[in-house]
């Protein structure tokens, strides 16, 4: 406040740093609160699919739709894992995804790098890169489009289920620091959740098969089963198989 007098002029000034630090901390929580809110209702609906999804793809639609066409992400992609190779493809993806979503299906097709997503299937662990321009695991193709599409922050949920990791779900927003605690611990919830889903729903299409199977292996006198075999003196047995996809 400024006040003139007859001496001249008096400058009141008043420090308002304690209640501006008190209200940024309110926005804070609430936005947290609000992000969290919607991972919880993604896991609700996740949960509602098992009863009539018959594929992972069902599932990877709920996820992105559940949280790439919402205010709080730039983008979200589900990416599924190959259990033969192991490498992903790209399954699902929803948001204003500009060139990054580019960028990552480049990154994801080329053997020479590994992006956010390959090391959280690789490890079973979520992975964070916030600011994401700084993050040496990003490759730098992405981390270029991030800039121009103005995303700073990566996560990257593994879905697993047991000691099976189905795929990951890639998230993508534009702060730099957008993934709390709180946020990460309840995405590695939806990880799990999801995880289960695409188990159920592999175990479902077995249950519901009217078809069954018989084949015959046949192993040359030079593989390691057959050395196994002579080597013990007994006969190999297969107990089981996993299958790849969906069929």
């Amino acid at each position: 406040s400024i006040v003139p007098s007859d001496s001249g002029t008096a400058i009141y000034i008043e420090d308002i740093t304690t209640r501006r630090r008190r209200r940024q901390s309110v926005e804070r929580l609430e936005n947290e609160r609000n992000r969290t809110a919607i991972i919880d209702q993604v896991q609700s609906e996740i949960l509602g699919e098992l009863v009539s999804a018959s594929s992972r793809e069902g599932i990877a639609e709920t996820i992105c739709r559940g949280l790439g066409e919402t205010e709080l992400y730039e983008f979200a992609w589900v990416g599924a894992r190959d259990i033969g190779s192991g490498e992903l493809s790209v399954q699902a993806v929803a948001g204003d995804s500009g060139q990054i979503a580019t960028a990552i299906r480049d990154a994801v097709a080329d053997d020479t790098v590994s992006t956010l997503e390959e090391h959280a299937v690789v490890n079973g662990q979520l992975q964070t890169a916030q600011p994401l321009a700084e993050s040496e695991r990003v490759p730098e193709a992405v981390r270029i489009a991030g800039f121009a599409d103005g995303v700073q922050s990566a996560l990257a949920i593994p879905l697993v289920y047991g000691s099976s990791v189905h795929g990951v779900v890639g998230i993508y927003a534009d702060g730099a620091e957008a993934f709390s605690d709180r946020e990460r611990t309840s995405f590695e919830t939806l990880g799990k959740v999801a995880g289960f889903g695409v188990t159920a729903a592999r175990n479902r299409n077995l249950l519901l098969s009217d078809s069954i199977a018989e084949i015959t292996f046949e192993v040359s006198g030079s593989s390691v089963l057959a050395d196994v075999s002579r080597l013990f003196d007994t006969e190999l047995t297969l107990g089981g198989l996993v299958p790849s996809g969906d069929a």
